[in-house]
């Protein structure tokens, strides 16, 4: 790795402490006034370079100066506004009366064929129709959900085969279509809940029921979904646990490791311990790499901006750790309980501390939301329990890419937590603008290769931002 790097991380430690990459220290290259305090006077206009302006805006705020540093930020970034028609955040639509022309027939036509006593295509296909013309309508997606409940099977007909296609097939993914749209919906959630639980999939009901609570925590039944979160949870774990001793019985090892490597039973274990205690392990095996950056400055740096996050993540069962790697590469990944890891590259590069702070939320709201959890839950169920897999593999695995829902869901509460602890909101939308003005070159960022699409969520992310009326500027 370079021994020559940028300023701009000791900058904006505002530290004359040394950062070591490669056991040379870059500390005495570094003259006393890139130290400076924050500047009070602000000027109307600046010509400079944008980067130095938003790392004067930094400083003001690591000094508590909040008015001052806003300044500062309005100074180096220009304002976004709203996209107009081509918005990507629907209004959701409660009353038929709201619909369009078409919709309104779509649903006409569904209301002939509602109560009949079996189900027919007369029912689903205006359902299909409706929710593509009108997809902010949400009596459509539970009236699509419903007619699923009393015809689980019909996709699977060889007659409606071609009628489904390019349609939600089930249940859950009718819910699953309309909560990643709607995520503020209670009934919605809780349809989506209840279609889990029916469905025996007690770690999604798990995460759906967490995923409501921590975006709206205000909302009155805010607690009652926390409740269920935990009892699902729990009823998931005891299901691992159960089925881990029954494999023993018909000779699966409870060995978690074996040369080297995890049988499948053993990844369902360490899954049964939890998400900390499984995180802890896949840590620890990551670790063995060697290649971490072992410089407490830095460290301090990165779990100081943490600590003002985690807090506002609801997650107080978590044992929060921080590593940073040695790495050029723009990236940053979270293993379950959050066991956060952070490249000197991704520290050097972004252009503001709250572009730091930004992906810092998003991949914390991931181990937060239980994604990378829910991952490892599905490869082993997929798996099998005679599956045997590298320590390595395993490692791989737990860094694959998420779901474009799961990207949504670990955006939303990351702007919403950066916004609240005091950053400027727009730290995450403006780190995928310096991940969209990356894109192409033949050096791409590592974060971007797991985080694709990075144009339409800075549109987003924009309108996030303006109809929660955060604050773009810290």
């Amino acid at each position: 790795m370079n021994n020559i790097v940028s300023k701009q991380l000791l900058t904006r430690l505002c530290l004359g402490l040394s950062l070591w990459i490669g056991g040379a220290s870059l500390a005495p290259s570094v003259q006393a006034s890139e130290f400076a305090a924050c500047k009070t006077q602000v000027p109307k206009s600046y010509s400079g370079n944008r980067d130095e302006v938003l790392r004067q805006g930094d400083r003001c705020h690591q000094e508590g100066q909040l008015e001052i540093a806003q300044k500062w930020y309005r100074l180096g970034k220009k304002s976004f506004t709203a996209q107009g028609n081509d918005a990507l955040i629907s209004d959701p639509i409660y009353e038929p009366e709201e619909l369009s022309n078409k919709g309104k027939v779509f649903w006409k036509n569904y209301e002939q064929y509602k109560d009949q006593t079996l189900v027919s295509s007369g029912a689903f296909i205006p359902l299909y129709l409706l929710i593509k013309s009108d997809p902010g309508f949400v009596p459509g997606y539970l009236a699509l959900a419903q007619l699923y409940e009393m015809a689980p099977d019909w996709c699977t007909q060889k007659a409606y085969a071609p009628i489904c296609k390019g349609n939600p097939r089930t249940k859950g993914e009718v819910l699953e279509l309309a909560t990643a749209q709607f995520p503020d919906d209670p009934e919605l959630t809780q349809a989506m809940i209840d279609a889990y639980v029916e469905e025996r999939k007690y770690l999604d009901a798990s995460i759906a029921a967490r995923q409501f609570s921590l975006f709206f925590p205000d909302y009155p039944g805010s607690e009652q979904f926390s409740g269920l979160s935990d009892k699902y949870m729990k009823r998931y774990r005891r299901g691992l646990k159960t089925n881990s001793i029954a494999s023993s019985v018909v000779g699966c090892s409870l060995s978690l490791l074996v040369d080297g490597q995890l049988s499948g039973c053993g990844i369902a274990l360490m899954l049964a311990k939890g998400e900390s205690s499984f995180g802890s392990q896949l840590a620890s095996d990551r670790r063995k790499k060697g290649d971490e950056l072992q410089d407490e400055v830095t460290l301090r740096y990165i779990k100081d901006i943490s600590d003002k996050l985690t807090p506002l993540m609801g997650r107080e069962d978590f044992e929060y750790e921080y590593h940073v790697v040695k790495d050029d590469s723009m990236n940053a990944f979270v293993y379950p309980g959050g066991k956060i890891f952070v490249t000197t590259g991704l520290i050097l590069k972004t252009k503001s501390e709250a572009e730091l702070a930004g992906v810092l939320a998003h991949e914390i709201s991931h181990a937060v939301f239980s994604h990378g959890y829910q991952r490892m839950a599905e490869f082993s169920l997929s798996a099998g329990i005679n599956t045997v897999l590298p320590v390595g593999g395993l490692l791989e695995i737990a860094n694959l890419s998420h779901s474009r829902s799961r990207e949504k869901q670990a955006d939303i509460l990351g702007t919403r937590v950066l916004a609240s602890a005091g950053y400027a909101a727009d730290g995450l939308r403006n780190f995928m603008q310096t991940l969209n003005e990356a894109e192409g070159k033949s050096n791409s960022p590592g974060w971007l290769k797991t985080h694709p699409d990075s144009e339409r969520r800075v549109r987003y992310l924009e309108e996030l931002i303006l109809r929660s009326g955060y604050n773009q500027f810290g």
